[in-house]
């Protein structure tokens, strides 16, 4: 453990010293539902642009919902809602709505209306008011690019009616977040299927329902016969794949305890001082044991019920991450990474070489080809396969599968297109990437990585070779650590 600590503190060290410059990346969908243009001078552009910069003193808000606006009856007010994955932490939540706003107006700077999603926020802007109202125009859709094999109408029933469920769950959730994700038994062929709805909460529950509603009856529309796909509009979204996208609710940020009532105020409603006092002597310990009964009942059924759903989760990953899911034929590797090409090499090094490769679905991979002289047994391989692969955290590289062919050992990993962090904190030109903000949330990424493996996994694996060359950066720099070498 002390080898450890010592290699995360001189990580944590080169991230700290090595200097650095400003660096933002992220995926984006836009849309440009009305285009009404305005003078840079407009009192709409002034009450804007006054909107846009009192974002940056926000306080953040833990259910990821912002609802702005700016001016006065003299002028053209602007209104804004800012909404936030709900997996994404309360304090990048608002980190990415202030980019997505910054941005926005700065690319559109004479357009009254617009509306922004990047990969973990949406933001939307309007000369009029957006609060409460359902707007399910314009649409945007994306698709696995994957059609359905084996019975069509088995999937889409199946589909359906995981959807229709999450609807109503996210629709009922009142004032403060209606979101839902789930999964649910797959028609044959599949493993399982998975889904998630959400809705601006300021939604109505009807409106919120109408909005999913119509996303539902868009899917033959423009996704008809795909076995993934994302839709959005301006009030709701929707996804669904064969494939856990979500983070586990155990992992996920929770949210703040519910405000409680003011006590009840207890008047006197005798005529005499004694017996006022014998009536509050009465009634205000008995009101305040049962609230003490009440809270203790709703804390005990609170705890049972999230170790209920853990243990359920479990069981379900464990029935699903067996040897058979995670094995991936030799032949399929070679037709991904062409044979193996010395033009699709990404790094060597003892353990052999690494490629990269392309799925016939157009999911990007990683294979790792590793070398013959481990001395490893096939049973010990893959049993160690299986046990990485039901560790599940944002902060590691996620193990898609493996592969045993004769002298052949591969493993398939989720491709990470940035590369490993000694790519940037070694390299002269690149370290200047990477401003304080970056190297803060990589520390933390992999510390939180490092803190799941050790502690609070369900099977405790010590990290012994945390190094630069071992943690990988995503599309939007977020730090993802190397379990098996």
């Amino acid at each position: 453990m002390e080898h450890v600590r010592v290699r995360f503190f001189f990580l944590a060290f080169f991230l700290t010293c090595v200097p650095f410059h400003a660096l933002a990346r992220v995926d984006t969908y836009e849309f440009d539902p009305i285009v009404r243009t305005f003078t840079a001078t407009n009192s709409f552009a002034k009450n804007l642009d006054r909107l846009v910069t009192s974002i940056s003193s926000l306080t953040p808000k833990p259910y990821g919902f912002y609802n702005l606006s700016s001016g006065d009856s003299s002028g053209e007010r602007a209104y804004a809602i800012g909404l936030c994955r709900r997996d994404v932490k309360s304090d990048d939540c608002l980190r990415c709505i202030q980019t997505a706003a910054r941005n926005l107006t700065e690319r559109n700077p004479q357009k009254k209306e617009y509306v922004m999603w990047y990969t973990h926020c949406m933001f939307r802007y309007s000369n009029r008011n957006i609060y409460g109202i359902k707007e399910t125009y314009p649409t945007l859709a994306f698709v696995a690019v994957e059609k359905i094999s084996g019975n069509r109408d088995e999937f889409k029933r199946l589909q359906g009616a995981l959807l229709n469920r999450l609807k109503g769950i996210a629709a009922a959730g009142g004032p403060n977040r209606k979101y839902a994700q789930g999964n649910s038994s797959a028609s044959v062929g599949y493993r399982s299927f998975y889904g998630s709805a959400q809705c601006t909460p300021d939604l109505s529950e009807e409106d919120c329902n109408d909005c999913l509603a119509f996303g539902f009856e868009s899917i033959p529309s423009c996704c008809d016969g795909e076995i993934g796909l994302r839709w959005f509009c301006p009030s709701c979204n929707l996804r669904f794949e064969t494939w856990r996208f979500y983070e586990l609710d155990a992992d996920l940020e929770p949210d703040p305890p519910a405000i409680q009532p003011p006590a009840a105020k207890f008047e006197r409603t005798g005529k005499g001082k004694g017996g006022s006092k014998v009536v509050i002597a009465i009634v205000i310990p008995t009101v305040l044991v049962a609230l003490f009964a009440i809270c203790l009942c709703l804390v005990l059924k609170w705890k049972k019920n999230k170790s209920e759903d853990r243990v359920k989760g479990s069981i379900a990953e464990d029935e699903l991450l067996d040897e058979d899911s995670l094995l991936i034929d030799f032949e399929t590797l070679k037709a991904a990474t062409d044979n193996f090409s010395p033009e699709n090499e990404l790094g060597r090094g003892g353990f052999g070489s690494v490629y990269k490769g392309v799925f016939s679905c157009g999911q990007e991979i990683a294979v790792k080809r590793l070398s013959g002289t481990s001395g490893q047994g096939d049973i010990e391989f893959k049993n160690e396969i299986i046990l990485l692969a039901k560790l599940p955290h944002r902060n590691l590289v996620r193990l898609l599968g493996f592969c045993i062919q004769g002298q052949e050992r591969l493993l398939v990993y989720e491709f990470i297109k940035n590369a490993s962090l000694d790519h940037f904190i070694f390299d002269l030109e690149k370290r200047q990437l990477l401003d304080w903000g970056v190297r803060y949330k990589m520390i933390g990424g992999v510390a939180r990585g490092l803190l799941y493996l050790h502690e609070d996994s369900r099977y405790r694996i010590i990290h012994r070779d945390l190094k630069a060359s071992n943690i990988l950066l995503d599309q939007e720099m977020n730090p993802k650590s190397q379990i098996l070498d």
